[in-house]
């Protein structure tokens, strides 16, 4: 990281980076919902302009997002003294990382959701709301781009600008818990949200945060919380985080109690204590993972989890030892 210090304590500038955020979502809203006064007036539809926009909510997280981003990346390095280096945004193999995460996040979902279709305790199903199969194969082409925007900009607000921002003021281990706990304010008001989907949300952002922390690379903690969401909703079509979107399959979880504890419910995988369990064994592979990607310009002796360590830099030639 840069020697900069932050230019607010994160206790004043985390609020100031949140209203940020809302105030740019709340333009992207605006901006949706005259995107949906033209499509009803060309159309004639009998809906209104906000009908128009709550039957597309893949369109509204999409356009959210691309207001979301910019202004996280302007406001927030503003505000914060971050640098891109220190939000992750610029790291050798960045395109490897991304491909790496996206497999494990996918990998971290599907083993315990195909261990537990292979015992009975995972079934098909249909839906009411949204189409799986081919039928559902446009659907899920729309969801991949806004999906990835979305992990991309989850990411960039809370492992980008929060993580850091906090390990400046607080170290590494504070951090990681006060931007889990974040996350799961951000989600934890979604559809179906319970103890378990809490604990959860907070195991996920543990996960990720400490996937930063290891590689500095924003994009890595990027593909494994897209891989994660492509195998729950858009793949196996469980809920993700309450939510359900088009699925090339619609599996659900048997009505027993304790299938439900264990693989979760209505707000999906989870609040699952297998998924629980894999997040943490996926944990322990970033970790292992962490010593061969992590990036090669920290000082002799410091530690991968520890991006607050200062790059080392060439002494000048002639320079004694």
């Amino acid at each position: 990281m840069t020697d900069d210090r932050p230019k607010l304590h994160p206790i004043v500038g985390t609020p100031l980076i949140v209203l940020v955020a809302v105030a740019a979502a709340l333009v992207a809203t605006v901006v949706l919902i005259a995107i949906g006064a033209g499509a009803v007036a060309v159309t004639e539809s009998d809906l209104d302009a906000l009908q128009w926009a709550q039957r597309r909510p893949l369109l509204g997280i999409l356009v959210t997002w691309l207001f979301v981003v910019p202004a996280l990346i302007v406001f927030g390095r503003w505000l914060t003294a971050l640098s891109p280096r220190d939000m992750g945004l610029h790291q050798a193999g960045s395109s490897r990382l991304f491909i790496v995460g996206g497999v494990l996040g996918a990998a971290t979902l599907l083993a315990p959701a195909l261990l537990g279709r292979a015992v009975g305790w995972v079934e098909p199903t249909t839906s009411t709301l949204n189409p799986s199969g081919a039928a559902a194969l446009g659907g899920v082409l729309f969801a991949v781009p806004a999906l990835a925007v979305a992990a991309f900009g989850e990411e960039l607000a809370f492992r980008g600008v929060f993580l850091p921002y906090w390990q400046r003021a607080a170290g590494g281990p504070a951090a990681l818990i006060v931007t889990a706990l974040l996350f799961v304010l951000l989600h934890g008001l979604n559809p179906n949200a319970s103890a378990l989907g809490w604990a959860g949300i907070f195991l996920a952002g543990i996960w990720l945060g400490v996937a930063f922390q290891v590689t500095q690379s924003l994009w890595f903690a990027t593909g494994l919380h897209l891989g994660w969401n492509v195998a729950t909703s858009l793949i196996l079509g469980f809920r993700v985080s309450g939510f359900e979107l088009p699925s090339l399959l619609r599996w659900q979880t048997v009505d027993s109690p304790l299938a439900e504890r264990l693989l979760g419910g209505s707000f999906g995988p989870e609040e699952g204590i297998a998924f629980h369990l894999s997040l943490t064994v996926s944990l322990v592979v970033v970790l292992v993972l962490g010593t061969f990607v992590a990036p090669t310009d920290r000082p002799e002796g410091a530690s991968p989890a520890d991006p607050a360590s200062p790059p080392s830099r060439p002494l000048p030639p002639g320079t004694p030892q």
